[in-house]
């Protein structure tokens, strides 16, 4: 929003309106796939994963991954 010199309640809802999501969802939807590539490609480490996708608490990281996919890191990376 600062950088557009934008009100960021309004780009906010600007962006919900386009979207039919709010921005962080929409974030957090980019960071999980970013995430799942990164595992694919054999990233195994959540330190460096969190890292890579955005994440500045490897923990965080983990809870928003667990509540996105359903599955630990751990169990993710054993099972697909």
């Amino acid at each position: 929003a600062d950088y557009i010199k934008m009100n960021p309640s309004y780009l906010s809802r600007l962006f919900k309106n386009e979207l039919n999501k709010n921005f962080i969802d929409c974030l957090t939807d980019l960071r999980m796939s970013q995430a799942i590539r990164l595992i694919q490609q054999g990233v195994d480490n959540v330190k460096e994963l969190s890292s890579r996708v955005g994440y500045l608490y490897p923990s965080y990281f983990c809870k928003q991954f667990k509540k996105y996919t359903g599955h630990t890191v751990s169990d993710f990376k054993r099972n697909h």
